[in-house]
């Protein structure tokens, strides 16, 4: 009841701070304190609910459907508090929580620079809409609310439903957050922009939004790769990356916002494409609205594994009326001053720096393009763009724009003499030529990678050469040369650890070597893991793999959940890093093989088992049903009391099976023996000439298990994280080094006015 009445009462809050800001822009901008103390008290409204959502799930208050479905008592509190956005209630709120987060930071920035009642109307408009969604999908509903039917009011569940087995896992913890604050970061660049228009300050807006798109495009970029890692090492998919439409979904404003980064600098030095980047702006945070309706309106369920289920066809409107209206409104402002913009039309040199800027910002729009087309296309026509065809199209764009972000850094602003720079664009180019042939020998001989490979060293040699070149004035200076250079090391690790691995699926049976790609492949031994959680059966595999002078030992797991009732069991790769490559295995299916061995043991004796010497069995006694008549489709259980002796390890372990009584027939259990790869199972009874249990014979049978896994080699994958963590340092940098100037022009202009 709590939660839901402050959800109404900040939708109430937030409406009322945007119309009071509006007013304030078009009347007097006396009433910006009352808009801006609404909003504080959202601010604060929305900090409660998410500590009042967040208390009730670590006190597992189950009366709350929401925590109910998303959480358990048997989850780490990691993943506890993680279930705050497991679900689309919770991931609203997240968002909620950002975008106030952001507004914490904005509110003074733009009280600062005079954009506060324009910038503020908007952004407050927008938490208003996040509201909406929260009275619609409240994680506050209780449970019996969500089934009157079936649950009286005041029920509490002595447990939860639990997480997806898939989302446990600590990624879980970091990579929505950090998505989400990108997403609420987009949201000032979109709003500055709308508000430098309507102001007629077609050229100031930049100043301020520059630091905002680098910060968010930094931390956007960040989180899209942490999910990538996240698939890469517990989804088994062998890659980090599936082109799957919600993972596209995300990738797509992130790609509007490099580009937008770009065309930015180029107005900020040449005033020019004043229009391209308002329409950018818009475009960057509507595709974040288009990327959360994808992810969130069920219109994907279909065709993604990351999509949520359909939420109702009343939050489906509300989502498109939440794009609509901002769509509508940025090109509102755009048709209203399109006649009038004060701008001069600016002519770019071909030989100049803003030219190559504004050609490679271009190419990332296309590729934009084209992965937005493919990931649209299962609204309107039922087909789902394979991940070749999406590389097959960006192969030779990636070129390109590895090629125009190189040159770039030898031209000049406005005209430069070619002449002057085709020496050092000669060298750089040489080197790469040479390095490019040595990978061809290497095995590099596809011509469009080839050109890959020598784009990608080429854009690396002349960022390093700017790099050192800079660092020596100033490291500041080096922001914009480390995201390049890490998107090339990125590019290259991508290029070997997809076309230049391969796979294989086996069928391991119990210590028994095969090989694949020159490595040796052996299934050990498993071993339960998280054996104090009741709600999982869990294994892990032990497979050695040999090769290259090394071995090492890989860890599938296999388990089974409570989430889907035991029914089907869920997998995760065993990944083990090397220097030259990764090896990958992940588990596809585990397959029971039954053994023709048998053993038989009378009760107090202790016998050694016939397949493994190591370990004993001695029979304690028998349990059987007290029922008489079994229930129709129904054997009779019956069990046998087994201490087994492995290796000095002493366990007591129930047998159970049961006994079809119209064959007299037993359908065991199998039973796994603690660091053995076998089982053993309670296969047939012996009751002897007087047919008492306590002189009976229990005739155990033994059956073992073959691990089938896909296992693969990914050449210097460790590129491709390393050049995401150098792309997002540079981001950072960038920011530092922006905010040092802005706050040295600050100092200039103060010193100005005060003499």
């Amino acid at each position: 009841m709590i939660g839901t009445v402050a959800v109404y009462i900040l939708f109430g809050l937030s409406v009322l701070s945007s119309l009071i800001y509006f007013i304030s822009y078009f009347k007097d901008d006396k009433y910006n304190l009352i808009a801006r103390t609404l909003f504080i008290a959202d601010v604060v409204g929305v900090l409660f609910i998410s500590g009042y959502l967040l208390t009730n799930i670590i006190n597992h208050n189950f009366q709350f459907y929401y925590i109910w479905h998303y959480s358990s008592k048997e989850l780490d509190f990691g993943l506890l508090l993680s279930t705050f956005y497991a679900g689309q209630e919770g991931s609203f709120l997240l968002w909620s929580l950002m975008i106030t987060v952001v507004g914490v930071f904005l509110l003074p920035y733009v009280k600062k620079h005079k954009y506060e009642s324009l910038v503020m109307a908007q952004y407050t408009l927008i938490l208003s809409f996040l509201m909406v969604m929260l009275i619609t999908k409240s994680p506050f509903t209780y449970i019996w609310e969500q089934f009157p039917n079936e649950v009286k009011a005041g029920f509490m569940p002595e447990n939860g439903s639990g997480m997806n087995p898939i989302l446990e896992n600590y990624w879980m913890v970091i990579h929505p957050p950090i998505l989400f604050m990108g997403y609420a970061a987009l949201t000032v660049p979109f709003v500055l922009a709308i508000a430098g228009f309507v102001k007629k300050e077609y050229q100031n807006w930049i100043n301020f939004a520059i630091p905002w798109n680098l910060f968010a495009s930094g931390i956007l970029g960040l989180g899209i790769m942490l999910g990538g890692f996240w698939a890469y090492e517990t989804l088994g998919w062998g890659g980090f990356w599936g082109w799957d439409p919600v993972e596209n979904s995300s990738l797509i404003p992130w790609l509007i916002g490099t580009a937008l980064l770009h065309t930015l600098l180029v107005q900020k030095r040449t005033q020019g494409l004043v229009k391209t980047n308002y329409i950018l702006s818009i475009a960057t945070f509507l595709l974040v609205v288009y990327a959360t309706f994808l992810t969130r309106s069920g219109v994907l369920s279909e065709s993604s594994v990351h999509s949520f289920s359909d939420p109702g066809q009343f939050v489906y409107l509300l989502l498109l009326g939440f794009l609509l209206t901002f769509l509508l409104l940025g090109l509102g402002v755009l048709i209203y001053r399109f006649r009038n913009l004060d701008i001069k039309k600016i002519n770019f040199n071909y030989k100049s720096k803003e030219f190559f800027l504004s050609l490679g910002s271009i190419l990332i729009l296309i590729t934009s393009v084209i992965v937005f087309i493919g990931t649209s296309l299962p609204l309107v026509k039922d087909v789902k763009i394979d991940s070749s065809s999406y590389t097959a199209w960006n192969l030779p764009i990636a070129i390109l724009i590895l090629l125009t972000n190189a040159i770039s850094l030898y031209l000049n602003w406005y005209s430069t003499d070619l002449k002057l720079i085709a020496k050092k664009v000669g060298i750089s180019a040489g080197i790469s030529l040479v390095a490019t042939i040595g990978l061809f020998f290497a095995g590099v001989d596809s011509i469009q990678y080839m050109l890959l490979v020598f784009s990608a060293i080429f854009s690396i040699i002349v960022n390093l050469e700017f790099c050192y070149k800079f660092i020596k004035v100033n490291f500041k200076f080096t922001g914009g040369f480390l995201s390049h250079f890490g998107f090339s090391l990125f590019v290259i690790g991508a290029l070997f650890s997809g076309a230049f691995s391969d796979h294989k699926q086996m069928m391991l049976d119990p210590n028994v070597t095969k090989t694949a790609f020159g490595y040796k492949v052996t299934y050990l031994n498993k071993e339960q893991i998280q054996k104090d959680k009741k709600d999982r059966l869990k294994h892990r595999y032990n497979v050695r793999v040999e090769g290259n002078g090394q071995t090492i030992i890989a860890h599938p797991i296999v388990y089974l959940s409570a989430f889907n009732r035991f029914q089907a069991p869920f997998y995760e790769p065993g990944v083990e890093t090397k220097i030259t490559e990764d090896i990958y295995i992940a588990p596809l299916s585990v397959e029971e093989v039954n053994d023709s061995t048998i053993c038989t043991v009378s009760m107090n004796e202790t016998v050694q088992l016939p397949i493994d010497n190591s370990v004993s069995a001695t029979l304690l006694g028998f349990q059987m049903s007290q029922q008489t008549m079994p229930e129709e489709g129904h054997g009779m259980p019956v069990s046998a009391l087994v201490k087994f002796n492995v290796a000095g390890n002493i366990s007591i372990d129930t047998l159970y099976s049961e006994i079809n009584m119209e064959t007299g027939r037993l359908n065991p259990a199998m039973f796994d023996i603690p660091g053995r790869t076998y089982k053993v199972g309670l296969v047939s009874l012996d009751m002897g000439p007087s047919g008492n249990m306590s002189d009976g014979k229990a005739i155990l049978g033994f059956g073992s298990e073959t691990l089938v896994i896909d296992f693969s080699y990914k050449p210097y994958i460790w590129l491709v994280w390393v050049g995401v963590i150098f792309l997002v340092i540079g981001y950072f940098i960038a920011i530092y080094r922006y905010n040092s100037v802005k706050k040295a022009q600050n100092v200039i202009v103060d010193s100005a006015e005060n003499q």
